[in-house]
């Protein structure tokens, strides 16, 4: 008994059919067109394989396509078997919890995280005792330590302190050979002492961003609510011309969006840049209208097209897209769901760092965790492939399923879809289709 895989979608103009798993497609006549729309419609009739042409039945066999009951189910087992984390591989320590600015859709002020209202420092034993806890959790040739915030800046005794303690435990064949330091800063308390370290480290420095002065100052100001532009377009320059590593962090608004082509393009030509990051807001904070996520991949489409005249991509942008291609499937993109722990000032430990209040990513003190950490394997099973509508969906190979702080903002539970990131992949899909 054979029946339309439920993986199967028509896409595009044309009788374009393309299996969601393992991304291969066939144009098929309008007479089997016809048929597998009438049984997309109702997937658990079985095919009449007299309704199709023999020249194109084996092909369609041959590709899974056309399966029998159980080939489906098996796939999707597969598929989850594989793409099951199991190697920590980054480290976030919120270094302090102060910030000298009070951005306008920062998720610290959502309800579900206590930041601002806890306002200290991480003093260089909890950095200490989070890098050995790390050291211990992570076997990959590449980890990752991140030094977050709050502003980090306004702590850099600790972020040079725990690159030293990092750098001796790399030496000591504890850390991976391939150790990488980042730093996510507002760009407002660069100094000549941090350039420094960042050369010396090759730290990667991502410096938030949002657009032209009039945007920027409307989003990212100060306590008493001054405008940042000036310094923070100042510190990417400086940064750029000395050779270090910096990666401009811009987050989309409903403020910066009708003019962020152009200012990549600014970016490229009075900056410098060599890349850049472009994120969406998480579902529920910023205030964006229900076509937000649509507008969104509109934006990073077109600012792709023009920076990359300039030989400058998001790269991160630049690889969904390929993920579009296949062959193989995408993993999470969340790397809360296994691949990172997030260490607090008072060394509290979570898998996410932006839903601290709601406990749901609480996972213990630094003395008590462990790599089978309950908080850490339930996290783990945050997967497209259980969630009915996931499977639906004819871009579930090459979604990467988002935030789960996302899904927890909007349904109150890790385990559902990321509303703007499922909006957005699906706008930017059809993009895709309709440029190939």
């Amino acid at each position: 008994m054979y029946k339309l895989s439920k993986f199967v979608h028509f896409i595009g103009k044309k009788n374009t059919i393309r299996h969601s798993l393992n991304f291969e497609s066939v144009v098929v006549d309008q007479k089997t067109a016809d048929y597998f729309k009438m049984l997309i419609k109702n997937r658990s009739l079985c095919i009449d394989i007299q309704m199709i042409d023999k020249s194109i039945l084996t092909k369609l066999m041959q590709q899974k396509m056309i399966v029998d009951e159980k080939e489906d189910y098996h796939l999707v087992t597969s598929i989850v078997e594989e793409s099951k984390i199991s190697e920590i591989k980054s480290l976030f320590l919120i270094v302090t919890r102060k910030c000298n600015l009070r951005c306008t859709y920062c998720f610290y002020s959502s309800n579900n995280s206590l930041s601002l209202s806890k306002v200290m420092s991480m003093n260089e034993d909890v950095a200490i005792k989070a890098i050995n806890v790390f050291s211990k959790l992570t076997k990959t040739i590449n980890p990752t330590i991140t030094f977050y915030g709050g502003e980090p800046l306004l702590n850099l005794p600790v972020i040079s302190s725990s690159i030293r303690y990092a750098r001796k435990l790399q030496k000591e064949g504890k850390l991976g050979e391939r150790l990488k330091f980042i730093v996510n800063t507002n760009g407002t308390l660069v100094n000549e002492k941090f350039i420094e370290l960042a050369l010396k480290e090759n730290i990667e420095v991502q410096i938030s961003i949002d657009g032209f002065k009039e945007v920027h100052d409307y989003c990212r100001v100060t306590k008493d609510g001054q405008g940042s532009f000036d310094k923070v377009i100042q510190s990417i320059k400086k940064m750029v011309n000395s050779g270090v590593n910096v990666v401009p962090m811009i987050t989309i608004t409903e403020s910066n969006m009708d003019d962020l082509p152009e200012f990549i393009e600014w970016l490229c030509v009075y900056a410098k840049i060599k890349t850049y990051c472009m994120n969406l807001l998480m579902s529920t904070t910023g205030g964006c209208k229900s076509d937000y996520p649509n507008r969104a991949a509109k934006t990073m489409w077109m600012a792709n097209d023009i920076s990359s005249k300039y030989g400058v991509h998001d790269d991160g942008f630049v690889s969904q897209v390929k993920g579009f291609f296949g062959p193989k499937v995408c993993g999470s993109g969340c790397g809360a769901t296994g691949r990172k722990i997030t260490v607090f000032p008072e060394g509290e430990v979570h898998v996410c760092q932006a839903l601290e209040k709601a406990k749901v990513a609480f996972m213990g003190d630094l003395s008590t965790i462990k790599k089978d950490n309950k908080t850490m394997q339930i996290w783990k099973e945050r997967s497209r492939f259980k969630n009915e509508n996931c499977l639906k969906c004819p871009i579930l190979g090459a979604c990467d399923n988002g935030c789960a702080a996302g899904s927890f903002h909007s349904h109150g539970s890790i385990m559902t879809n990321d509303p703007n990131h499922c909006k957005w992949i699906k706008s930017l899909f059809k993009m895709w289709i309709s440029n190939i």
